[in-house]
């Protein structure tokens, strides 16, 4: 830059900088408008300073022809520092007003993950399953609604039910509830009318009437309770103990009731297939379908490694299908035994479900359809072959869906579910590249599946009073 000496010659007498020289170095100093330094305002002082002895006077009012592009140039170099410092400063606001946005902005405590038969009352909000639980106050008319919150708690609240959330804590002023704190989440508290309960690392059924008394009792761990009365009495409930709270605070303790009159929370039990991720390079059974657990099975499929541009979504592996016969569908199966769980398959009201991602690479010619599908079926697992033979008249339950892939190189994921009977002995799950109609050389020059996942699932239930 003209006028600043050169640090690598000793030739030439130092100088005093000028106000545009202090000015920009002023703003470094600031680093762009994120620090204060004063520097900046006597920098612009001296430059003001400097540009006076360039002014001239105007001689009068005159018309003055527009400048040339070129004129925008050599304006003052105090006009183009006091548009520099603007724009820094109109930066900074951004910046500020995005952070400052971003920190009123609203965070969600919890999400709705399950729901039963949910009815609102007019005029309160109606969340759905995956939506955040709104702020204020919420009236469920009737059925179950489960919370998830995102210390790690779970609570289930049966209408009709008045009640708000706040962080790891919720107020009840009436209906049914119960709730399992895990560790991260200990110290949730819910706040009545009468009392105010903290956990202590426990699960735990509470109630508040209409005529706002109430009662709880813990099923596992311990709870304090304090009264909101006048005297703030402080009872600490431990498992299978109760205590009911009087209209005046008064707490009395006793035996805990029953589970069954509280709603119940949903469950789910991991049934993962062996190998889920398909990550045992080559280690598939060839043939078809198997009559063991425990590995998976088919006439023409490898599990494999990246392929082109197709990686695993998990782990070193994935699954291939390559082409049995000329027009004929790719599959794999694993059967999944059930019979330990027999005794919760008794209860009733559980449900399967399964998912699994696939991908393909593009071709002219190849399929784009893949099938993900699980049966559940009576009887031994060396009658796997038949029972598949004659599937749609012996199995007792099926879940299947159809994907179209219309997009390769991209993994999607299919997901199916149904109800599971009593009566399910074991599970075949089936993965399956569908073979187009157009005619091709090879119908499967890159199709894939990955990270199957299976479980078993009881939604929340309403409360069963003792008759």
């Amino acid at each position: 830059m003209p006028g600043i000496p050169d640090d690598s010659t000793d030739s030439g007498p130092l100088r005093k900088p000028d106000g545009w020289e202090l000015a920009c170095a002023g703003i470094l100093r600031t680093e762009f408008g994120r620090r204060k330094f004063n520097a900046v305002a006597g920098a612009m002082a001296k430059l003001l300073e400097d540009e006076r002895g360039h002014e001239v006077p105007p001689a009068g009012y005159r018309w003055l022809p527009w400048p040339s592009p070129t004129a925008w140039l050599s304006l003052p170099r105090l006009a183009f520092a006091a548009l520099a410092i603007c724009a820094v400063l109109f930066a900074a606001g951004l910046l500020w007003h995005g952070l400052l946005k971003r920190r009123l902005a609203p965070v969600p405590v919890c999400v709705v993950s399950a729901e039963l038969n949910c009815k609102w009352m007019p005029g309160s909000g109606h969340p759905k399953i995956g939506e955040a639980v709104p702020g204020g106050v919420l009236q469920l008319e009737s059925g179950v609604m489960e919370l998830a919150f995102l210390s790690k708690a779970s609570a289930v609240i049966e209408g009709p039910a008045r009640f708000s959330v706040a962080a790891n804590a919720m107020k009840l002023q009436w209906g049914t509830m119960s709730a399992f704190v895990r560790q991260p989440a200990r110290g949730f508290s819910v706040q009545m009318p009468v009392a105010t309960l903290i956990d202590l690392g426990t699960r735990f059924g509470a109630v508040v009437n209409m005529d706002q008394t109430a009662r709880v009792d813990v099923f596992q761990g311990a709870v304090r309770l304090a009264s909101n009365a006048g005297g703030r009495a402080t009872h600490e409930l431990r498992q299978q103990r109760g205590a009911q709270i009087a209209a005046d605070g008064m707490i009395t303790e006793g035996p805990a009731e029953s589970q069954g009159m509280y709603p119940q929370l949903s469950v789910t039990r991991e049934i993962h297939p062996a190998d889920c991720g398909l990550n045992k390079l080559g280690r598939i059974q060839p043939g078809q379908i198997p009559s063991h657990f425990g590995c998976w099975s088919g006439p023409a499929c490898e599990i494999t490694g990246p392929v082109e541009n197709i990686k695993p979504i998990e782990g070193p592996g994935m699954l291939r299908f390559l082409a049995p016969g000329p027009g004929k569908d790719s599959d794999a199966w694993q059967l999944i035994d059930l019979q330990r769980d027999r005794k919760w398959l008794g209860r009733g009201g559980v449900k399967i479900r399964a998912s699994a991602w696939f991908n393909r690479v593009s071709g002219a010619g190849a399929g784009n359809k893949f099938v993900l599908a699980i049966y559940a079926f009576h009887g031994r697992p060396e009658d796997a072959p038949y029972l598949w033979a004659h599937r749609k008249e012996l199995a007792v339950a099926i879940a299947r869906q159809e994907l179209s892939d219309d997009q390769p190189g991209k993994w999607r994921e299919a997901k199916v579910s149904a109800p599971l009977p009593p009566a399910a002995d074991f599970l075949l799950l089936n993965l399956r590249a569908v073979a187009s109609p157009a005619s091709s050389p090879d119908p499967f020059p890159g199709h894939f599946a990955d990270w199957v996942n299976c479980s078993l699932y009881t939604p929340p239930s309403a409360s069963r009073p003792p008759p």
